[in-house]
């Protein structure tokens, strides 16, 4: 099912913070503005928007999740992907998400430049508890993705320089949402809180100081 209804979204450009706080719920109180996705249909799609192409050095994801089981393969948290076809055909802007053992992903890819565009990392197992409300963020700055849980730098990994390639393509909470090749996959199956996309790399004080702060975007 898609749902297209956000009750925020904000763009704040002189700090480069995108923010999205949901207000459409499955099952929740109306007070709060998380969504529980149920892993099979449920995503929410933002169209495309030119701020967002301008990302190709830097970004932070930022988001509170909380996960009854995990995924098969991934949960996608936030995905901009795209596919146009073989066989050079992934324009993979960014994607976090979530793994099957209960670590996380970051990558970005494409795929006519690998050597150039192409970072993708993935923790190892365990980092998450299921059951349980996790802050999770991930940075990417020239091709060096670190990984954070509540707070806390749990991976590094550099690729050597690399870029991001904008994709001009919408952006998706809850599922991956291409317009080619397989269409839908990586279905998250949980809650999902206050994702903040930022078009810079937060250091560890930073992520932290956000955690607990309430961000208006006005």
């Amino acid at each position: 099912m898609f749902f297209n209804y956000i009750k925020s979204a904000f763009i704040r450009k002189n700090i480069g913070l995108y923010i999205f706080s949901f207000a459409l719920l499955f099952g929740q109180n109306n007070s709060n503005y998380s969504l529980n996705f149920d892993g099979v249909d449920d995503y929410v799609e933002v169209p495309a928007n030119s701020a967002f192409e301008n990302i190709i050095n830097e970004i932070t994801i930022q988001a509170w999740i909380k996960l009854p089981s995990f995924p098969n393969s991934y949960g996608a948290i936030v995905a901009k992907r795209d596919f146009v076809g073989n066989p050079n055909g992934e324009r993979h802007h960014f994607e976090f998400a979530v793994s099957s053992g209960g670590g996380l992903y970051f990558g970005t890819s494409n795929n006519q430049n690998n050597d150039l565009y192409t970072a993708q990392s993935l923790t190892e197992d365990g980092l998450l508890s299921q059951e349980t409300w996790h802050h999770v963020s991930a940075t990417f700055n020239n091709g060096i993705i670190k990984i954070y849980v509540d707070g806390e730098n749990v991976f590094i990994q550099d690729h050597g320089y690399k870029e991001m390639y904008p994709n001009n393509h919408w952006v998706n909470f809850g599922r991956t949402h291409r317009s080619g090749g397989t269409s839908f996959f990586n279905e998250f199956n949980g809650i999902i809180n206050e994702i903040l996309i930022w078009d810079k790399e937060l250091d560890q004080n930073q992520i932290q100081s956000s955690m607990s702060s309430t961000i208006s975007g006005q």
